[in-house]
């Protein structure tokens, strides 16, 4: 835990340095915060008091979209939606959340990918982001929930690839009289 909660301090750090040159005192703010704590209070003290003291608010919040992602990086997803809820709705986290998004998908984490999907507001990246979600589904046999998921996507394209992968996945496991149920709606989407 001492090594993320170092690992992460740097980090932000780093982050602040990188979009705007930081006075002495956003690094003291940084640099005070102990690092033997659970990795998740760190973060978050971190970023309240970041968010109480840093001057610009242009930066503020592009820099707290940033910590985001890399605290998403280090598998700290519940701290990067904590952060994320505190930036104002204005500011569009789509990217972000699509990038946690990959990280969830390569560790297979299917319900957090559905809950990324819902707070994305761009339709072409929910749809991609509900479609790894159908993949995970079929790897697991979860039919029915990878269709009642694919009947949620946006985009008729991803729509339709995510019902041609379960059709696909249905054949592969021999139910044939499914898959051709799942092949039919992909016919009524297009």
């Amino acid at each position: 835990m001492d090594k993320i909660a170092e690992d992460l301090h740097k980090r932000i750090l780093d982050i602040c340095m990188e979009c705007k040159e930081s006075g002495d005192d956003e690094i003291k703010i940084i640099l005070m915060t102990p690092k033997s704590e659970k990795s998740d209070k760190v973060v978050m003290q971190i970023v309240e008091e970041f968010i109480n003291n840093f001057p610009d608010e242009r930066y503020k919040f592009r820099v707290l979209l940033k910590v985001a992602e890399l605290i998403c990086e280090n598998g700290l997803f519940n701290e990067a939606f904590l952060i994320l809820d505190k930036i104002p709705d204005y500011y569009d986290k789509s990217p972000v959340l699509y990038k946690m998004a990959e990280v969830l998908y390569r560790g297979k984490e299917c319900n957090k990918l559905m809950q990324i999907a819902e707070k994305i507001t761009n339709d072409y990246k929910k749809s991609e982001v509900l479609l790894k979600v159908v993949e995970l589904l079929c790897e697991n046999e979860k039919y029915d929930e990878a269709i009642n998921t694919a009947e949620k996507i946006p985009d008729n394209y991803y729509k339709s690839e995510a019902l041609f992968k379960i059709a696909e996945s249905l054949t592969n496991k021999g139910y044939y009289d499914k898959a051709v149920e799942v092949a039919e709606k992909i016919l009524d989407d297009i």
